[in-house]
């Protein structure tokens, strides 16, 4: 099992007086204006709604509380949203759409109708002012096509919403865009955002030989960090927000993601200078006609799915917002200057990844000498993989 320790810095330690020619761009402000956004794909409350496979429940005020979450992402088609969560239940809360703006993949560009007056209903406008993010389409594959019907929809939404945080969403792995595609989508289209989605954890058996962890991630996050650094003219000089998706369902049904395999979410997330997470999803079980909770085995949140039986994973999950709102202040008003690595002991490491600095002494002005060991257990006195960020 891989121990990483990430560890952010802020250039203020070094007591030097550092001036910057770097300008933060509109999802910056905004970023400022919401704070760090820890948000979680919520399916649809509204039972009586056209069902459409996806998961139809009530959450309890209670549960939603308890796992600290800023904002509920919609996702359910035709109308990512729930006038019950947001409007009644939590009338001060955040929220967020995926799959902007109906719910479903990109197939075309908006009507005339909606370039004149947008595709938010009349329930959505009502809590206008605190929608965060919007991810218009989500893990389309690159075309130009993809790319103009991307821009019209964002012209749209910053014609009718211009304080709502831009973005689409790829998978990862390596990148289902490759780097030349995402800079020519940055220089036409103008996210305010990019992020990703990749669940690197699950059981290695017959199929999976290697354990895939902060190594594919700190890959995957230093790609989104180097496009979103480069701004839209690839200069630098405006560089946006980026993140991604935390996982939170079981793999294959059965694997639960471990303590540290969650935080490694957050830590090299905030490290890298990420500014956005997003756990997929709460899964819960779904109500029948009667508004009986069905059982749902997939999701981590919840024992079975059952509302009010919470796992050790909603303790976790709870405890990393909680600590992710503590400095989300500080870094939400940061812009990340570099990344090192360090390499652990053979048992330890999850290997050296691409595209990311060795740390040597003197690096960073900060330290001469960096050392870690495991205090207990197997590896006692080994040392792992350490990330270090600087701002």
């Amino acid at each position: 099992m891989l121990l990483l320790f990430a560890v952010t810095l802020l250039n203020a330690q070094t007591g030097k007086t550092i001036k910057s020619s770097v300008q933060p761009y509109n999802s910056n402000r905004l970023f400022i204006k919401y704070g760090i956004q820890l948000g979680c794909w919520v399916g649809s409350e509204n039972i009586k709604a056209e069902r459409t496979g996806a998961a139809y429940y009530r959450i309890r005020s209670k549960d939603w509380k308890t796992s600290g979450f800023t904002s509920p992402t919609f996702f359910v088609p035709p109308r990512p949203f729930n006038k019950k969560f947001i409007l009644e239940q939590f009338p001060e809360s955040q929220w967020s759409m995926a799959k902007a703006p109906y719910g479903k993949r990109l197939d075309r560009e908006p009507t005339e109708d909606e370039y004149e007056y947008g595709f938010l209903d009349d329930d959505q406008k009502k809590a206008l002012s605190r929608l965060t993010t919007m991810c218009i389409g989500d893990e389309e594959y690159y075309s130009d096509t993809l790319i103009t019907q991307i821009t019209k929809w964002f012209n749209v939404a910053r014609k009718h919403y211009p304080d709502v945080i831009l973005h689409t969403n790829q998978f990862g792995y390596g990148g289902q865009w490759k780097i030349d595609q995402m800079r020519k989508y940055m220089r036409i289209a103008k996210p305010d955002m990019l992020t990703y989605d990749a669940y690197y954890f699950l059981p290695v058996g017959k199929k999976i030989k290697y354990y895939r962890g902060a190594k594919a991630m700190a890959e995957d996050l230093m790609l989104y960090r180097t496009v979103a650094l480069e701004g839209h003219d690839g200069t630098g000089n405006n560089p946006i927000a980026f993140g991604q998706y935390t996982q939170g369902y079981k793999q294959g049904g059965t694997y639960e993601i471990s303590e540290s395999e969650l935080r490694l979410y957050y830590s090299m997330t905030w490290v890298f200078g990420g500014k956005w997470l997003n756990w997929f999803r709460w899964l819960q079980g779904n109500e029948d006609i009667n508004g009986k909770t069905l059982p749902n085995k997939g999701g981590m949140l919840l024992e079975n799915g059952k509302p009010g039986k919470y796992t050790k994973q909603m303790d976790w999950v709870s405890k990393c917002n909680s600590e992710s709102k503590a400095i989300g202040n500080h870094l939400v008003r940061l812009i990340t200057d570099n990344v090192v690595f360090i390499k652990g002991d053979k048992e330890l490491t999850n290997g050296t990844p691409k595209n990311i600095e060795k740390w040597e002494s003197g690096k960073l002005n900060i330290f001469n000498n960096i050392s870690s060991k495991c205090l207990y257990g197997k590896y006692k006195n080994k040392r792992a993989d350490i990330y270090i960020g600087t701002f």
